[in-house]
């Protein structure tokens, strides 16, 4: 399958004497190390009289290679956009491909039962780590990856577990094929025997083998096993290139090699095993998937990773580097609204002439009320937002865009997902963001392609998970020392249980943040509407236009929590299940929501399930359903369940008016 040339490449050892011990620089000189055996021994010996070793120059022809399934992954349990980069950014995790979204649960990884219990039963996972579940995905999508994460993060079954699943989507290795097929490299001995252990776990249980060849270990025993075959070989550079050049380069074969990680990659670089790892990866295919993992990543790996690794994934576990880094992070805290909006004009008085920005408010009457002030201070802005008519806000983007005079855009944060304006310099969050993702899409609007820019956050000393949040994007260096100390007495208050994070901007909210909610909720329960049932009949009116549509009976349960007077979480559960089908309609659909998110600036999820009229959860069944409404102020709640409240009625009325006039609640 693949062609040797009649050329060898010397390779220096690694100490310029010793051959086979090559981590810590011992000589391993000791015949009893490969158990008197003689054949082993002569080996040996031959080894050690050679200052460099030769390895057979391959050529590949990818034609004749047979093909590799490397993407192979389904995610059987996807999770949307917005929660993704809460995880990472809860997490301090960089991607340099936002289309690789997390998995929370091993379950959702596509593995088999037997290797699931392994994970749960032997290594006593329940859940993945956060760099697992970040980088098993990218490995499974067949991807080549650079993991950065620090010691015991977990790094080691990423590889395997995505090496186990490469390694089973490809032919086996059949009668007379040594293998491998995964190579994993390692700095040190020590480190290769407890992968090797790990490993082993894991192959035993899928039908496989593998081998640990490392120096002063026993070499005769080594090449038995791998005379039988084996699927994975981890070893240290230097016994890896001894296998390579026994016996003229015929014990160990690489054409079946599709699969490659090296693992701590810097020290492998520390130890100056950059010449070995270079010769090995010539001598396997090129089209074979790679990984590399390290605690750091200094500029010499990073030259190494590009020569090796085609279009790697990148992701760093505790770097800051969630928002573009070509995007100046700022932020004020300025409580009065006076001061805040004079602020802005000053802001908006030092922009360049014909520089473009951009305004996030929370809500549709912000952005109205926004525009009015700065109208009346000389400014000319534009506004978009879901109370104009599409065609509208397309007129106004368009102007925006193309206008060099039309330089202030005022719009909702709901909104800011489908801004692409290139020329956009500047973003102000004059409210700030309440979740990541909408720190994330905001700040995104400007600094597009290769071109720089700045993102402005205005808060109060009372948004202390709007310091948060800015505590966790910005770099040290841009952050303000008041946000960082509202952000840290945030973190306490977290950790203490105190506090919480919302589920996010209209979105999915964390996994256990109900279960969270309801250990610690109070059993407060508040009733909005008549309890009694009102029904209109028929009457001998003629005009049923005038007839009076009463408040429905809605079933509302407040969880009201706060540490002062102005500032704690609010939300209320709306019992929609048990509504007549027409009020259950109108109460749940896109537009009503749509509606309340935009023009309230809360948070609307469905949660649990319908159940029929007469039918009661039972013990360990989801809930009956009901929409949670998430607000960061007490008004903020009530105002989103008044029109709530409003939108039902007003449907009840045209429901009315559309049928015979006969309507029963």
């Amino acid at each position: 399958m693949n062609s040797l040339s009649g050329d060898s490449t010397n390779v220096p050892s690694e100490r310029n004497s010793e051959l086979i011990d090559d981590e810590d620089g011992t000589a391993s000189t000791n015949m009893d190390a490969v158990d008197g055996n003689e054949e082993a021994t002569k080996l040996l010996k031959k080894l050690k009289t050679k200052k460099t070793r030769d390895i057979q120059t391959y050529k590949f022809n990818l034609k004749e290679l047979e093909p590799l399934r490397k993407n192979f992954f389904v995610n059987t349990n996807p999770i949307d956009p917005d929660e993704a980069i809460n995880f990472q950014v809860m997490n301090n995790i960089f991607i340099n491909n936002k289309s690789i979204t997390p998995v929370m649960n091993f379950y959702h990884m596509g593995l088999d039962a037997e290797t699931i219990s392994v994970i749960t039963e032997h290594f006593r996972f329940k859940l993945p780590t956060p760099i697992q579940s970040q980088t098993i995905p990218a490995i499974m999508t067949g991807n080549d990856v650079i993991g950065i994460g620090k010691t015991g993060s977990g790094k080691t079954m990423c590889y395997l577990l995505g090496m186990l699943k490469h390694i089973k989507q490809q032919r086996p290795l059949s009668k007379g094929e040594t293998g491998p097929m995964g190579v994993i490299l390692s700095p040190t001995r020590e480190l290769a025997i407890q992968i090797h252990e790990t490993c082993c776990e894991f192959l035993k249980v899928n039908s496989m083998n593998a081998i640990c060849c490392t120096g002063g270990s026993e070499l005769q025993k080594q090449i038995n096993d791998l005379k039988r075959g084996v699927e994975v070989i981890i070893a240290t550079p230097g016994r890896f290139i001894d296998l390579l050049t026994l016996n003229n380069g015929k014990l160990l074969k690489t054409d079946r090699i599709s699969f490659v990680t090296l693992d701590e990659a810097d020290r492998l670089f520390d130890l100056g095993f950059e010449p070995q790892i270079n010769q090995i990866m010539k001598t396997i295919r090129p089209d074979k998937q790679c990984v590399l993992f390290s605690a750091t990543f200094p500029s010499k790996l990073q030259a190494f990773a590009v020569k090796i690794l085609h279009k790697p994934v990148i992701i760093a576990v505790g770097n800051k580097q969630v928002v573009n880094e070509n995007i100046t992070q700022m932020a004020k805290v300025i409580d009065k609204e006076s001061d805040k909006f004079n602020y802005l004009l000053n802001i908006l008085g030092k922009q360049p002439e014909h520089s473009k920005t951009i305004i996030f408010c929370e809500s549709q009457l912000q952005v109205d009320f926004m525009n009015r002030r700065l109208l009346g201070s000389g400014h000319s802005p534009i506004q978009i937002h879901a109370g104009l008519s599409s065609n509208e806000r397309a007129q106004n983007l368009q102007k925006f865009k193309k206008d060099p005079n039309a330089n202030i855009l005022i719009c909702t944060e709901v909104l800011s997902r489908g801004l692409d304006v290139p020329e956009v310099s500047l973003v102000i969050l004059y409210n700030a963001a309440r979740s990541f993702a909408q720190y994330v899409h905001s700040t995104g609007r400007t600094a597009r392609g290769n071109t720089k820019g700045s993102a402005i956050s205005l808060i109060s000393s009372q948004e202390d998970l709007q310091a948060y949040i800015l505590y966790k994007c910005m770099k040290q260096d841009e952050l303000p020392d008041d946000v960082k100390a509202i952000a840290l007495k945030f973190a306490k208050d977290l950790d203490s249980g105190k506090k919480k994070i919302s589920a996010g901007y209209g979105g999915k909210g964390l996994d256990n943040l109900d279960k969270l909610r309801d250990e610690t909720e109070q059993k407060a329960k508040l009733k909005l509407g008549e309890t009694e049932t009102t029904t209109t009949n028929e009457t001998d009116h003629e005009d049923e236009d005038e007839e009076e549509v009463k408040d429905p009976n809605l079933d509302i349960v407040y969880n009201i929590q706060t540490d002062s007077v102005d500032k704690g979480d609010f939300n209320a559960k709306i019992n929609i299940n048990d509504l007549p089908q027409d009020i259950r309609w109108i109460a749940s659909n896109n537009a009503t929501l749509t509606k309340i998110i935009e023009q309230t600036s809360v948070s609307v999820t469905y949660k649990g399930r319908f159940y029929p009229e007469g039918k009661e959860p039972e013990a360990g069944e989801e809930p009956k359903l009901y929409l949670l409404v998430e607000a960061t102020r007490e008004q903020q709640l009530f105002d989103a369940i008044d029109l709530f409240k409003s939108i039902v009625v007003s449907g009840l009325k045209k429901a009315t008016q559309d049928r015979s006039g006969k309507f029963s609640m």
